[in-house]
């Protein structure tokens, strides 16, 4: 499985991908076919970052979340939450 990590208008530390990465590994629980991930970060709003998470499987159509909140891992785990259902 392959995840890939990415931020617009700005930039992640290294702390911070390690921690979405580990995050959204937890997904493959829910669905052993999962070929990829990807993670998307909008760094425009400051106060109010967005993540996107999509999820590609084998034989079905992409699952996407998106959310924001106060900080990136706070969005993050919105959007993830909303990835398991």
């Amino acid at each position: 499985m392959q995840i890939n990590i990415s931020a617009r208008h700005g930039h992640l530390t290294d702390s911070t991908q390690q921690k979405i990465q580990s995050k959204v590994q937890k997904l493959v629980r829910f669905f052993d076919r999962v070929t990829a991930i990807v993670v998307t970060v909008d760094l425009r709003r400051s106060d109010s970052p967005e993540v996107e998470i999509r999820v590609s499987a084998e034989h079905t159509e992409d699952f996407v979340a998106a959310d924001s909140g106060n900080n990136v891992l706070a969005a993050l785990d919105s959007a993830t939450r909303k990835a398991e259902q």
